[in-house]
């Protein structure tokens, strides 16, 4: 598939946005995840390390799960209503 007709299509916005904050987000973790384990004194930051990556992979979940049950229509719809004297460019 041609990378500019996958683009154009308007649904697709979308996934490429979420692709995106989804890596941005797990390279923050990791690089947390890998500080607290590399770092670390103890087995105390280990035991903090796992409890915030579980909580990484929970968070991860849910707002994927979340993002996919929006209806995007809808809220663009609900904005177009609330400014009606927006003209677009």
């Amino acid at each position: 598939m041609d990378i500019l007709n996958f683009l154009s299509n308007a649904q697709n916005w979308g996934l490429v946005l979420l692709i995106i904050i989804g890596a941005v987000f797990f390279l923050y973790s990791f690089v947390i995840f890998y500080h607290f384990i590399r770092f670390g004194v103890g087995g105390r930051t280990k035991v903090l390390a796992l409890i915030f990556f579980i909580g990484v992979c929970l968070l991860s979940a849910v707002t994927l799960i979340a993002y996919q049950k929006v209806n995007w229509l809808a809220i663009l719809e609900a904005i177009k209503n609330a400014l009606p004297n927006i003209k677009p460019v």
